[in-house]
């Protein structure tokens, strides 16, 4: 029966001693928003899409994604004020590519946006 006991002992020793312990924590972000805003066209040339690219990727898998951007800027378009220009995208953390495909392009528009403001003054 010691025997038996001792047995038991070191093979429960042994398994408890066996399992690695998580020590180490995995940080994923969920239903990720990023918003900006933005006053003038240099605001707009500092936006790197290669940091907006490794912040979604940071999302889990199969997760809402939403990128909004702001764009301050009182002016007149068509004898209409326009005080605040915004764009929006939405998508799944599955597509990232296609996601930052949109955001390229937003950016591309809003370099228009402001460009047109300076030809307008």
């Amino acid at each position: 029966m010691g025997y038996t006991n001792t047995l038991l002992l070191i093979a429960c020793t042994s398994f408890i001693f066996a399992q690695k312990g998580n020590t180490e924590y995995e940080q994923v972000l969920e239903n990720l928003k990023l918003e900006l805003t933005i006053d003038s066209y240099d605001d707009i040339k500092e936006i790197n899409i290669s940091d907006i690219k490794y912040i979604f990727s940071q999302s889990k898998r199969n997760q809402p994604i939403e990128f909004k951007i702001y764009c301050n800027n009182a002016s007149s378009i068509n004898t209409a004020l326009v005080t605040n220009l915004s764009f929006k995208v939405n998508g799944c953390s599955n597509y990232t590519g296609i996601f930052i495909k949109k955001i390229r392009a937003i950016k591309k528009n809003i370099k228009k946006y402001y460009n047109n403001q300076k030809s307008n003054k």
